[in-house]
């Protein structure tokens, strides 16, 4: 036994797919996962491949994984589907949040994936469970990507936990988590900052953003898809790599203690 990532309760460990097998009816023969873990804080790097999506990793309970984890999978799944064939959307809000969620879910365990796992703080995966929705000072962004469903393709997951320095002279840095994933037609990116800053409002700097629709924190102005651009493999490879060396604007600096109250007023980071 040991420790659910997600409550943290001693239970027996189950295997959770980094990638749900559903997804499975969706590729065309011959597809390959290809995955890459960086740790930049320690310069360490690591790039497997499996053909479909065999790859499990012991990090959830079987309450967790066949509770509120297979939930979400059974809300996504029908506008992922189509995300993921590349079909004309404009979801609602209440939609994208959850692919939002499914992305920040899928981002963790990608992680913990592999020989070398990649460090997340723990308050980012019991924030999913107690809350049932992205933490604190985490962004999305969705965009097209050139892979698309209907032809043998490397589907590719980036995982890369990095040192975000803060935009002054206080030579302040935080570690933060970056996740770049391109699934057939869909491209998803998920930046995850640490426990230490929230309550703190930010100033987040992606070169791209304009290139890509921010679906969480929720966007002032609909969605759609396909995005007029289309990002190839080496594009998504160049946007894994974009925030590191960034720097963050800490617009306050009071940093809380301890995580605040879900139910309070806490700004959300923004695209600057």
């Amino acid at each position: 036994m040991a420790a659910c990532l997600f409550c943290q309760q001693d239970q027996t460990l189950t295997a959770e797919h980094v990638l749900p097998r559903w997804l499975t009816g969706l590729l065309p023969e011959g597809t390959k996962f290809v995955c890459q873990l960086e740790d930049v804080a320690v310069d360490e790097h690591v790039e497997f491949q499996s053909k479909g999506f065999n790859l499990t990793t012991r990090i959830a309970c079987a309450t967790c994984n066949n509770g509120w984890m297979s939930a979400l999978e059974g809300r996504t799944r029908p506008l992922l589907t189509s995300l993921l064939r590349g079909e004309s959307q404009q979801p609602d809000e209440a939609s994208l949040s959850d692919v939002a969620f499914w992305a920040v879910k899928t981002a963790i365990v990608t992680a913990q994936t592999g020989r070398q796992k990649v460090a997340v703080a723990p308050e980012h995966c019991q924030w999913l469970y107690e809350n049932q929705g992205p933490p604190l000072h985490t962004v999305v962004w969705m965009g097209s990507y050139a892979g698309g469903a209907s032809r043998p393709q490397n589907w590719r997951l980036h995982a890369r936990r990095l040192t975000l320095g803060q935009n002054d002279e206080s030579g302040i840095s935080y570690v933060g988590y970056d996740w770049t994933a391109g699934l057939g037609a869909l491209l998803l990116k998920v930046l995850l900052l640490p426990p230490s800053l929230w309550g703190s409002p930010l100033a987040i700097k992606l070169q791209r953003r304009a290139r890509l629709s921010q679906i969480w924190p929720p966007a002032m102005s609909p969605v759609s898809f396909p995005s007029a651009e289309i990002f190839s493999t080496s594009d998504l490879a160049d946007l894994s790599m974009e925030l590191v060396g960034s720097r963050i604007d800490v617009l306050e600096q009071t940093i809380p203690e301890s995580a605040p109250d879900p139910e309070a007023d806490n700004t959300m980071p923004t695209s600057a």
